[in-house]
């Protein structure tokens, strides 16, 4: 997906970092933007084999079953986090919290 600015957005989804407020746990989710020339990454048309892929649900043509965009991040899988947002989060110049 692009924004205005041309930048490829890829939404990071829910954080699983768990935060406490009034008692209940509730998770952030967060948005990193990527200029389509970043170095670290690459992007091609997924084959339904990328990590995360859900069986049975990928289907030709770059799109989503509902035809919605999509793009495999080639060099993503080097991106060393240890499960902590914030150590993802500092990887990147351009990300906004959602919630």
């Amino acid at each position: 997906m692009l924004d205005a600015n041309k930048r490829i957005v890829i939404p990071a989804g829910e954080s699983r970092e768990k935060r406490e407020k009034r008692g209940q746990i509730y998770f952030s989710c967060h948005k990193i933007n990527l200029s389509p020339f970043c170095p670290r990454f690459k992007y091609e048309i997924p084959n339904g084999n990328e990590a995360g892929a859900y069986p049975k649900e990928w289907v030709p043509g770059g799109e989503t079953k509902s035809g919605t965009k999509e793009a495999a991040l080639i060099g993503s899988e080097k991106i060393n986090h240890g499960a902590d947002m914030d150590k993802l989060l500092s990887q990147f110049d351009d990300w906004e919290q959602l919630q």
